[in-house]
């Protein structure tokens, strides 16, 4: 299926997660903030009057920012929708601390369909089981996600909200090399990281200021953090048939660093089962000093007295 046919279905099944939101706030509080794009407040105000949720205009965008403690604030005892007149950027959601189910409105027809969903609303579960919540919710993330186990999918499902344009980011890509031409740049490196497993240093930058909506992080800092989670530093990347020519990037294992340290212990430990367990074993197991393995059992003899 391609990127537009995807991108299509997805919305149907964003509309499906809309309906059920409206159905839930009925007799509970969601877990999720709903934020409802459209131009005309007034004509859809009546029809969200129903749902008694606390629903919170936004008329200017940037205000988001200033209000996102009582927002999350109130999360806790409401079901809180915002409405809002135009594409935000996702700085402006940075600081709410829960996930946001984002749809724009075509028209007050289309709300009060979602309003008034029933189960002939015809939506295919297996699709929206199969979509991962990066495409259907918009939050926080573990930079890592798609690349331990690799999993393209997962990743290019990440900057969905950016491709179908929910969402827009003037810092996304600042100080990176990508160009006007972002989203058929940022598809291509995934692409590349599905074939080589490779990961471009401006592809680790955007994917990790997304996930973590930390649109200040450095391009250093990302390096840094990608460096150490990695278990490799970046280095040159020439590939002359994909158009890559001296740009720096992450050549990864097929395993994680904690995963190859984790399958090392287990042989190591598996090479010794029929050896009684001792300090000095420990210490040439976990590579560690007989010094650093008794000052953590000394750390560790009150949790297992307790036991």
């Amino acid at each position: 299926m391609k990127l537009n046919q995807k991108i299509d279905k997805l919305e149907e099944c964003k509309e499906k997660v809309v309906a059920e939101w409206f159905n839930t706030s009925i007799n509970s509080i969601n877990e999720r903030i709903l934020m409802l794009e459209y131009l005309h407040f007034n004509e859809i105000k009546n029809f969200l009057q129903q749902t008694k949720a606390k629903v919170l205009e936004i008329g200017n965008p940037r205000k988001i920012a200033n209000i996102a403690s009582s927002i999350n604030m109130d999360s806790n005892t409401n079901n809180i929708i915002l409405l809002v007149k135009h594409k935000l950027l996702m700085e402006d959601i940075k600081d709410i601390s829960k996930e946001i189910v984002y749809l724009k409105i075509k028209n007050h027809n289309h709300l009060n369909r979602l309003l008034t969903f029933k189960e002939d609303m015809h939506i295919e579960t297996g699709l929206l089981n199969s979509m991962h919540p990066n495409v259907l919710y918009i939050g926080k993330r573990n930079p890592l996600l798609g690349v331990y186990p690799k999993n393209s999918k997962i990743i290019r499902e990440l900057f969905y909200p950016i491709f179908k344009g929910y969402f827009y980011s003037t810092l996304i890509a600042k100080n990176t090399s990508y160009g006007d031409n972002l989203v058929n740049e940022i598809i291509g490196d995934i692409d590349l990281f599905e074939t080589e497993s490779i990961i471009l240093s401006r592809l680790a930058c955007v994917m990790y200021r997304i996930s973590t909506l930390n649109f200040a992080a450095t391009t250093t800092m990302i390096g840094i953090f990608f460096s150490k989670e990695f278990g490799v530093t970046s280095k040159p990347i020439n590939i002359k048939p994909k158009g890559i020519q001296n740009m720096r990037g992450f050549v990864l294992q097929s395993k994680s660093p904690i995963e190859n340290f984790r399958e090392d212990i287990t042989q190591r430990l598996l090479s010794r089962l029929n050896t009684p367990l001792t300090m000095e074993i420990i210490a040439s197991v976990t590579e560690q000093s007989l010094h650093d393995v008794h000052a953590i059992s000394q750390k560790s003899m009150p949790m297992v007295s307790e036991l």
